[in-house]
């Protein structure tokens, strides 16, 4: 009885120290998003295709 015990405790612990890494690594994850500024990046690449866009538009439609 008492080893069933400490195998199903010893299992929970795995289980538990597996679930809090995966929350410390999804936490990080956000951390390094943030600190290099990822969506500043998104931002800047619709700004692109936006401004090209734009410049064939305008080559075609001119408004002289």
């Amino acid at each position: 009885m008492l080893r069933d015990q400490m195998i199903t405790f010893l299992q929970a612990t795995v289980i538990f120290l597996l679930l809090t890494n995966a929350v410390s690594v999804a936490a990080a994850a956000y951390a390094i998003a943030v600190a290099t500024g990822l969506n500043n990046r998104r931002r800047e690449a619709k700004a692109v295709v936006v401004n090209k866009a734009n410049a064939v538009l305008s080559g075609m439609w001119p408004s002289r």
